[in-house]
């Protein structure tokens, strides 16, 4: 299924490198790579992290991402193509 987003906004350099640095460990994210973190589902980028705010599968109804990241527990260990 494809994953629509209705909502998100970009974080780069110093404040992307910081997010993402205790869930990640310090190690540079792949671009595509996906993370949960305080609530939002952050996606690796070329140039720094989206976070993810709003979102829906296709064929589902628009939810917060906190509200969808409840039903779907696993979407952080998933990687965008």
């Amino acid at each position: 299924k494809k994953i629509i987003i209705h909502q998100a906004s970009t974080l780069s350099g110093a404040s992307a490198a910081s997010t993402l640095a205790s869930k990640a460990n310090k190690s540079a994210l792949r671009p595509g790579s996906m993370k949960l973190q305080n609530n939002y589902l952050m996606v690796q980028t070329g140039q720094g992290l989206l976070k993810i705010e709003q979102l829906h599968l296709e064929g589902s109804k628009s939810l917060a991402t906190a509200e969808f990241i409840r039903g779907y527990q696993q979407v952080g260990n998933w990687q965008l193509e």
